[in-house]
């Protein structure tokens, strides 16, 4: 059902005495108007007179209806009023329920700001990453032009293989060894690319010695005063052989 509207008339009667009624008619789609509500007074001359119509308003927002008012004597049109449209508008909100509606409005309207500010910042770090990612890989560029540019025109430094001298020097022969005239002692095998190993406990292990028997023992007494490990592998069978 829609809302009840209520239309309030209000005269003074300068003529004399009579039955007045007040027709408040309605303009249907059909090209017509039809009769809503009708009120008849008894009037008496001099008297003003009031009359009290209502209609029963569509509940469809937005929509617009058009009245008119007649005034009847003794059933006979006097007077023909046209009404302002009826306008059907939404019902508006006061109090406590205009307060909660305006609060979830603004609230929807923060909401809707920060989700627009977090979304900007989040794009301008995007780019500010973008650019500096795009800055360093311009930098590095320059600066591999820059190396290139400075190693153009230079010659490269040349790299001599060295000369590894194959002549070996006698090692001279030890204190107490006597060599017979016109034996020849053989030259120690001395590896020219690394320096001569630091004499080890045990001599043995070193096979440095050209006799066939191998690497010459060792005497109970150890090396003889001023031998060393090296000389002891290249001329210790002579020194066995001379002490029997």
């Amino acid at each position: 059902a829609g809302e009840e509207v209520t239309l309030t008339v209000s005269v003074e009667n300068e003529g004399g005495r009579g039955n007045v009624s007040f027709v408040l008619q309605r303009f249907e789609n059909g090209g017509y108007w039809a009769d809503i509500d009708r009120v008849d007074i008894q009037a008496n001359a001099g008297a003003v007179l009031q009359a009290t119509l209502t209609e029963e308003a569509s509940t469809i927002v937005s929509s617009s209806t058009d009245y008119r008012l007649l005034a009847l004597i003794d059933n006979v049109e006097l007077d023909r009023r046209n009404l302002e449209p009826l306008i059907v508008k939404e019902e508006t909100k006061r109090g406590s329920e205009a307060f909660t509606q305006d609060v979830s409005d603004q609230k929807l309207s923060v909401i809707m700001y920060i989700v627009a500010i977090v979304s900007l910042s989040a794009m301008m770090w995007m780019l500010i990453i973008y650019r500096r990612m795009q800055a360093e890989d311009e930098i590095a560029e320059d600066q591999t032009s820059i190396v290139k540019q400075e190693m153009d025109g230079k010659a490269l430094p040349e790299i001599k293989t060295p000369v590894i001298n194959q002549a070996q020097t006698p090692l001279p022969a030890p204190p107490g060894l006597v060599v017979p005239p016109g034996v020849t002692l053989p030259p120690p095998q001395v590896t020219a690319s690394s320096p001569a190993p630091a004499p080890a406990p045990q001599v043995q292990d070193v096979k440095d010695s050209d006799d066939p028997r191998g690497n010459p023992p060792l005497p109970p007494t150890g090396l003889p005063e001023g031998w060393t490990a090296e000389q002891w592998n290249h001329y210790g069978w002579k020194y066995l052989d001379s002490q029997n």
